[in-house]
């Protein structure tokens, strides 16, 4: 993240484009799915979220957009 350039465009895939439009999806059986409504990115469901914050020993994951 240090590396990236600001600003910069959002590429249609990889870090940079997961961070900025990766959404929860309520439900989602799979851990990570292709975000469908905005075409890019992807989805993540709770258990996703739980895995992370166990594998980071965080508690909570903030969304800022």
């Amino acid at each position: 993240m240090r590396r990236t350039k600001k600003p910069d465009n959002i590429p249609d895939e990889g870090l940079l484009c997961d961070l900025m439009w990766a959404d929860p999806e309520k439900g989602q059986r799979d851990g990570y799915e292709f975000n469908y409504s905005r075409g890019v990115g992807v989805t993540f469901n709770e258990k996703a979220v739980e895995d992370l914050c166990n594998k980071l020993d965080i508690d909570l994951i903030s969304r800022s957009h």
